[in-house]
């Protein structure tokens, strides 16, 4: 609840100070792709109080994600602008334990899915170079829905924070602009970072999950500016 008054005050911000420049919004839409990856980090071990139960823990998949939205672009003195805007995405990463110990009737790796709904809010500042616009800032990252089987392991705990935090930065194209107004048609590519590792707020019997993986990822995107 604490995390979700922060958004909601966070956007309640932005939209009172920019108020007195409302004839400068422009609003635009937003669609974009991040290829899946396989990252290699370094698994860590789990239960070693409980031989029997001994296993590694590690991530072994992220699948390629796709998000969409709205964005506000307000110009500021040229040829500077900043951006509002919030996109919904839907995350999936597995995940896999490893026993160091076989046991009959048990497998001994185990590959465990997570999937996150979510909804992403970023806040950029970005400057206009002739038909190239550079941008970078930051986003909160709201997980509305979570369905996890990492809940399976036993002794597994999570604090379930709804927010997170990330930022980005990257450089777009625009394709095809409006002979009259401001309307324009850009591609682009993003990387978009979070502050938080991966495992971050989750434990086995106290011990924490967190990987020595701060997510990542690359984005292509195309988005329409009326």
């Amino acid at each position: 609840m604490k995390n979700l008054k922060l958004l909601a005050f966070w956007i309640l911000f932005f939209m009172a100070s920019t108020s007195g420049w409302s004839q400068q919004f422009r609003p635009g839409i937003i669609l974009g792709v991040s290829p899946g990856s396989s990252p290699n980090n370094v698994g860590i071990i789990l239960n070693r109080q409980i031989p029997s139960q001994e296993f590694t823990f590690n991530m072994y998949k992220v699948k390629p994600q796709i998000f969409g939205g709205v964005k506000m672009n307000m110009q500021m003195s040229y040829p500077f602008f900043a951006e509002l805007g919030i996109m919904y995405s839907q995350r999936s990463t597995e995940y896999f334990t490893d026993y160091t110990h076989k046991i009959e009737g048990r497998a001994a790796t185990v590959t465990m899915n997570e999937t996150d709904h979510m909804l992403l809010m970023p806040v950029s500042i970005g400057v206009t170079l002739g038909s190239f616009d550079v941008t970078s800032g930051f986003t909160a990252m709201g997980t509305v829905a979570s369905k996890s089987d990492l809940s399976q392991i036993n002794g597994f705990e999570s604090n379930n924070d709804f927010l997170d935090w990330g930022w980005q930065a990257g450089v777009r194209y625009t394709i095809k602009r409006s002979t009259v107004g401001l309307e324009r048609s850009m591609i682009g590519i993003e990387y978009q970072g979070s502050f938080s590792r991966v495992g971050h707020g989750a434990s086995v019997y106290g011990q924490s999950l967190e990987l020595m993986n701060i997510p990542g990822h690359i984005a292509v995107t195309l988005q329409h500016n009326f």
